[in-house]
């Protein structure tokens, strides 16, 4: 979370944090996004290089080599998503919203 809020953009699986964090192509990259198939358990290492691979090669390469300005432009959403969903204010607000307010309701 800490990279994100100074532009980095992530690469991962959908797992833990990420599920609420980056949107692919947008602020980073998610591999599930990649590939879509269902793979057993046992064959996910396989599967996460595949869809690794796939995703630097056409994505994440091509990308920062030639258009600089769309990878400027994710660096950006990058910090504004980390500032909408992992900050102490963000937190406070939800935290009212749902202890605080349903009280009036």
């Amino acid at each position: 979370m800490k990279a994100a809020m100074n532009g980095v953009l992530n690469v991962s699986v959908v797992d833990g944090w990420v599920a609420e964090g980056p949107e692919h192509g947008i602020s980073g990259w998610l591999l599930d996004e990649v590939l879509k198939n269902e793979l057993p358990h046992e064959d996910q290492d396989a599967y996460d290089l595949r869809a690794l691979f796939q995703v630097l090669n056409s994505e994440i390469i091509p990308i920062y080599y030639q258009d600089r300005s769309r990878w400027e432009e994710m660096m950006r959403a990058s910090i504004e998503m980390a500032q909408d969903k992992f900050t102490t204010r963000r937190m406070f607000q939800q935290y009212w919203q749902q202890m605080y307010e349903s009280l009036r309701e």
